[in-house]
């Protein structure tokens, strides 16, 4: 049984979860090159 409702969800938390480890990443890389800008 493979429910589309089920994949989407799962497939909007992975995306969240990707946005949210970008999203640090950047904060890190910004925080961590400040002497560049």
């Amino acid at each position: 049984m493979n429910l589309p409702r089920n994949s989407m969800f799962v497939f909007l938390i992975l995306c969240s979860y990707i946005y949210s480890v970008v999203t640090m990443c950047i904060c890190l890389a910004l925080r961590f090159d400040t002497t560049s800008y």
